[in-house]
């Protein structure tokens, strides 16, 4: 037999021998950089100074992988992967994987826990110090916690929970609930089938398409929604918030940025301290800036729509009325001169209260026999009352 067939016969016994080592018993560490580990219907992943990796697969055994990502990979010897020891066992019927470095040097290295999971797997608690954590293909409950690494998460079918101390959070599709919490990092969001609530500290939150309710806030950043399929609240510290069209009802805020809203089938209420406000295609609003203009388009509502009210101290008001609204009007500008209130709306009659130095103007008027009360107030400032065409 020649020395190459000699080499292939070895290595083919080898392998069989490799596959069939089995799971560290309870309490016992690996010294292998992989292995596999009994698919019990929960999981806990945790790593100390590392990334973690999960990805759905057809196998019925969790496998695991332990590998660096050291962007030098030429200059790597071959002891650095046993620098991490995996421990694998079983507690209280759920499955454990923990990886720990040997030594404080290891610690510091670029590493990645990758595990596979078995469709039997329901629930997973993923847990690194400081790591990025990715997430692909899971069928079931989803819980991440990293002390400072970003999250990537796509295709998962159940609830998940991600936090990080302050890196961005990435989500492609989420069939199920979520709950996402970053210290100041960006939060994006695809689509979401489940309810959604997001929280960061500073960041940026963009959400494309959630299918039910949704709850965001940053702590100063933009939030952008393209399209919220149940009741959406949004808040933010100062940023500007743009959204889209919204199936329910809008309680949307921010301390100093603008407020965009292209249409909401539920009352909208909202609200910023510097900054304008435009809401096109609501049934009924309470909206308010001090300093700032504000612009509402009105349409019917096959519901009974509760009173509305426009409110700023500095800045215009302007409101588009379709011919079909019932609806009764009372507006006011505090500070009469040099002001007016404009109306090419049918109905809405104009006076004027006080003398030249201290007046007031006033606007009334029952719109299609009268209706939900529609309030319009600013102290300094023009009110206009223009037909809705559509």
């Amino acid at each position: 037999m020649s020395r190459t067939v000699q080499i292939l016969a070895a290595l083919l016994c080898f392998v069989p021998f490799a596959m069939a080592q089995p799971s560290v018993r309870h309490g016992q560490s690996s010294q292998a950089s992989e292995g596999s580990a009994p698919a019990t219907a929960a999981l806990h992943v945790k790593i100390e100074g590392g990334s973690i990796r999960l990805e759905g697969y057809s196998g019925k055994r969790i496998s695991y992988l332990v590998r660096s990502i050291d962007p030098a990979p030429l200059h790597r010897g071959p002891n650095d992967l046993p620098k991490y020891r995996v421990a694998s066992y079983v507690r209280g019927g759920a499955s454990w994987l923990v990886a720990t470095p040997r030594s404080e040097i290891s610690s510091l290295r670029s590493i990645e826990f990758v595990v596979r999971l078995p469709q039997k797997v329901r629930s997973v608690d993923l847990d690194t110090s400081g790591g990025d954590v990715n997430v692909y293909a899971v069928g079931g409950r989803v819980s991440i916690v990293s002390g400072g690494g970003s999250l990537y998460i796509d295709d998962v079918d159940g609830m998940v929970s991600g936090a990080t101390g302050g890196q961005d959070i990435n989500v492609g599709t989420i069939n199920g609930d979520a709950r996402f919490r970053t210290g100041g990092g960006k939060i994006s969001i695809r689509k979401i089938k489940g309810n959604l609530d997001a929280f960061t500290g500073g960041g940026a939150i963009f959400l494309g398409t959630g299918m039910r309710n949704a709850s965001l806030e940053s702590g100063a950043g933009d939030i952008r929604v393209t399209f919220c399929g149940g009741e959406l609240k949004v808040q933010s510290g100062g940023g500007n918030l743009l959204l889209g069209d919204v199936v329910g009802p809008a309680n949307i805020r921010t301390n100093g940025g603008n407020l965009q809203l292209h249409s909401a089938k539920g009352f909208v209420q909202a609200r910023t301290t510097a900054g304008n406000i435009e809401l096109d295609g609501v049934p009924a609003a309470e909206a308010s800036t001090e300093v700032g203009s504000i612009i509402v388009k009105l349409e019917p509502s096959t519901r009974k729509s509760p009173n509305s009210l426009l409110k700023t101290s500095t800045g215009d008001i302007t409101v588009y009325l379709p011919a079909n609204l019932s609806i009764t009007v009372r507006a006011s500008v505090a500070l009469g001169k040099n002001h007016v209130i404009n109306s090419d709306v049918p109905g809405i009659k104009v006076s004027a209260e006080g003398n030249d130095w201290n007046s007031s103007l006033i606007a009334e008027g029952k719109l299609n026999g009268g209706g939900p009360a529609l309030e319009v107030h600013t102290n300094d400032g023009n009110i206009n009352f223009k037909r809705l065409e559509r």
